[in-house]
């Protein structure tokens, strides 16, 4: 039985089809109707950000799920444990952390003998809020996994940034092909090794954070009414299409190998 996660991994590229359906629009628009070629990149720019923040919900979705189906509570990571059920006992308080922390612990143990099935809210960020690296970084921690960007930075997916696009595309195929594998079956099996991904502590922000920013402010500035021109010319949202959806493969690996290894464990990523 194939996974929700790979299910969902092998549906991602139709899912783009709507903004290639844009772009291939915008191209053949651009020497014949200005203003239609304006408009029409302007609404890719905000429709590439709507794709990355619909996938990090349903990556979440997808895991919950493979989770709920395939194990008990008492063996989910104690990361997703901790995240579940802190949202029962609202905040951290400035005093008294430690009996907060029994409350946890005790609250843990008594799922863990209830077998129960968890819900996917309280891993995501705020409703109606964009996709920022921080609210990545934020998602990804309730799951255990620190600093995900740290993961990505100096490893093959940050050499992106220096390839043309068809270079892009062959390797957001080949991420495609190690997730798809991976997630065939539960637990997930991920090689980090394979992919250069170990865990760093950059100075400063990311290409990938700066990067996220920079199609969040675009978005932002066309969404919000900042600017009525178009600052983005077909091409590059081309590239900025083909660098999310590599993302989204690359976050998916990252979250897949932390998942597979620490059910049953208490070790993994972090």
């Amino acid at each position: 039985m194939s996974t929700f996660l790979q299910e969902y991994v092998s549906s991602l590229g139709d899912r783009w089809t709507e903004v290639d359906l844009i772009i291939e629009k915008a191209k053949s628009a651009k020497e014949d109707d200005f203003d239609f070629y304006n408009a029409i990149c302007r609404s890719a720019t905000i429709l590439i950000v709507a794709h990355l923040e619909g996938f990090v919900k349903d990556l979440t979705k997808c895991v919950v799920n493979d989770l709920n189906r395939s194990g008990s509570f008492s063996d989910f990571p104690i990361s997703v444990k901790r995240t579940y059920c802190s949202k029962y006992l609202g905040t951290v308080p400035d005093k008294d952390i430690g009996a907060y922390q029994r409350k946890l612990t005790a609250l843990i143990s008594k799922l863990d003998e209830l077998d129960c099935k968890i819900s996917h809210d309280p891993f995501l960020f705020q409703k109606n809020k964009n996709p920022s690296a921080n609210m990545i970084v934020t998602v990804f921690e309730n799951f255990g996994i620190s600093n995900v960007f740290g993961y990505l930075h100096d490893s093959q997916v940050d050499d992106i940034f220096a390839m043309s696009l068809g270079e892009i595309k062959e390797k957001a195929r080949e991420l495609r092909s190690v997730v798809v594998a991976a997630s065939q079956n539960y637990p997930y099996i991920v090689d980090y090794a394979a992919l250069g991904f170990e865990k760093r502590k950059p100075n400063g922000r990311t290409l990938w954070e700066e990067f996220i920013e920079q199609i969040n402010q675009r978005r932002h500035s066309v969404a919000h009414g900042t600017d009525f021109d178009n600052a983005d010319d077909v091409s590059d949202l081309e590239k900025r299409k083909a660098k999310v959806e590599l993302l989204q493969y690359a976050l998916t690996i990252l979250m897949a190998g932390y998942i597979g290894t620490s059910t049953n464990s208490s070790h993994g990523i972090s």
